[in-house]
């Protein structure tokens, strides 16, 4: 089969994931339906135009088509030419029956709800090489989607509970950098879907990027450990991007978090979590001092993360913030990673994470295909 060059997107609910899968594989792509989200019209009219795209991606979950018009528009493509690799995306859930369909009549490029964290891994598998007959052999039985999407949950992908999380640190060199990627690493081998802000305009994420001799696509992002990195955005650009389960934004020194603008820090103050990166060091103490007065002032709730600190003071920290009114839940003593692509216990605690159900049977699945292999 091989990889495809150029693609042609119809309706897509879940076209921020998509394009973002599409750039990082340098995939030029085009996406002609625009607000009208009928398949089948467009197809007639434009069918000519098609021989030109070595794949076509539909997305069932944005069309507003009937899943004969569906079929028929699928079978206009394959007329057209059948050169053309069809890639089916299943977001929401209620599509067994026309992925059956589609299964039964050759077509093997297909992603379903019941899968919706390994969409990205899937989608790429489907443009870099394509799905074989063994891959889409699931989708033979509608019943047997349907028990999936059941076990799986039925959450339409672009729509999941996505949480946005604020660090920033008391000063500079508190391990900021160090630990939203250990936090993104942690969230992702936990089975989520995860991208980094770096709002601070340092090098520090310029330099990771070069060391491991990667480049930025036109985003300004590059992705690494399955980890999407955008370089210094708005911090509020990308709160309703749906490509993403969590959204973890550097912000550096608080210092750089107090001056933001009025947008960004209302979208600071709806986040579901905002870590504070302390240290305990007695030159360290007085920025803390200052920066806990201000967060106090304003009301925000947060969590306290001292770095570079012994377990052993512990209970020296908690006198000294216990006095403020910081709650023994909100304080927290960072674990010693020296590799930021580490799993975390303690952001895990933190952050409450839970293991990903999908991505857990998943593995369990694998693991007894593994098993009757041998």
């Amino acid at each position: 089969m091989g990889r495809v060059n150029y693609v042609v997107l119809f309706g897509s609910a879940l076209l921020d994931l998509t394009c973002a899968v599409l750039r990082k594989n340098d995939v030029l792509y085009d996406s002609p339906l625009g607000e009208d989200k009928y398949l089948l019209p467009y197809i007639k009219k434009n069918a000519s135009k098609l021989d030109s795209y070595d794949a076509a991606v539909i997305d069932l979950g944005d069309l507003k088509d009937t899943d004969e018009q569906v079929m028929e528009a699928v079978e206009t493509i394959r007329f057209v030419d059948d050169s053309i690799r069809i890639i089916v995306i299943a977001s929401k859930e209620g599509k067994a029956g026309l992925l059956s369909r589609c299964f039964l009549n050759g077509i093997y490029n297909l992603i379903s709800a019941a899968s919706y964290i390994d969409v990205r891994s899937q989608l790429e598998k489907c443009i870099l090489t394509g799905m074989s007959y063994k891959d889409a052999s699931v989708f033979r039985n509608a019943e047997t989607i349907k028990k999936a999407e059941k076990r799986h949950g039925t959450e339409a992908l672009g729509q999941y509970n996505q949480k946005t999380i604020i660090f920033m640190g008391t000063g500079p060199r508190m391990g900021v950098t160090h630990s939203v990627l250990s936090a993104a690493y942690t969230l992702r081998k936990c089975g989520y879907i995860a991208a980094v802000m770096d709002c601070t305009g340092s090098r520090d994420y310029l330099q990771l990027m070069q060391s491991y001799e990667l480049n930025l696509n036109d985003d300004s992002c590059f992705t690494l450990n399955e980890i999407d990195i955008y370089i210094k955005p708005a911090l509020s650009e990308f709160v309703n991007q749906n490509a993403y389960n969590y959204i973890l934004y550097d912000t550096g020194q608080y210092g750089h978090f107090s001056v933001l603008s009025r947008t960004e820090k209302d979208t600071a103050a709806k986040a579901d979590a905002r870590v504070l990166l302390c240290g305990s060091k007695p030159w360290e103490i007085e920025d803390l001092s200052a920066v806990l007065k201000e967060i106090l002032d304003s009301g925000m709730k947060m969590k306290y993360l001292f770095n570079f600190t012994s377990p052993e003071m512990q209970p020296e920290l908690w006198k000294m913030m216990k006095p403020a009114g910081i709650g023994a839940g909100d304080l927290h003593i960072m674990e010693y990673l020296p590799d930021p692509f580490t799993e975390s216990v303690k952001l895990r605690e933190i952050l409450e994470i839970q293991e990903n159900r999908t991505r857990k049977s998943l593995f369990k699945n694998r693991f007894r295909q593994m098993k009757q292999v041998k």
